[in-house]
């Protein structure tokens, strides 16, 4: 869901940049042509034209601040999701965190608790076999599926398919 807010945050972003460009783009425009306007260096046809312009401008800036409010209404919720995550994300790290002082304090009284009465731990000191393989201990005496060598290993692996 996370992942999903976030895809629907840039979606909006990004259908967003282009009315904001257009409105940009077009407001520049005018502003040049007012100022002709304003210091009268327009001919009544330039005036007509910057008129019906303008009205179009006006029509245009009312339906791409619709489309902006939408989007950005959008984003607010999604972020506001990515939000509630954020602060179910903060509450686990708080409680791992909880978590692991707590044990680390019980591993810290329990070696007191040897120490305080005399108990005393023998390390087992067993030499390793080196010749002995290090797979799982399965007695073939006892399951008959055990594999005894290569070529039943090898057998079995071409039955199903290697």
């Amino acid at each position: 869901m996370t992942s999903s807010a976030a895809n629907k945050t840039m979606d909006m972003v990004d259908s967003s940049v282009p009315v904001a460009s257009e409105l940009q783009t077009q407001a520049k425009a005018l502003h040049k042509d007012w100022s002709r306007l304003i210091q009268r260096d327009l001919t009544p046809q330039e005036f007509r034209d910057l008129y019906k312009r303008i009205d179009a401008f006006l029509k245009l800036t009312d339906e791409s601040a619709t489309t902006l409010h939408d989007n950005l209404n959008t984003i607010l919720l999604e972020q506001g999701y990515q939000d509630l995550t954020g602060q179910v994300i903060t509450r686990v790290n708080e409680l791992i965190r909880d978590v692991e002082e707590r044990l680390v304090h019980l591993v810290s009284v329990a070696g007191r608790v040897d120490s305080i009465s005399g108990m005393e731990h023998e390390a087992e000191n067993k030499e390793r076999d080196d010749d002995r393989g290090h797979g799982p201990a399965i007695n073939k005496n006892d399951n008959p599926e055990v594999l005894n060598n290569q070529d039943e290993v090898d057998d079995l692996l071409s039955s199903l398919g290697f």
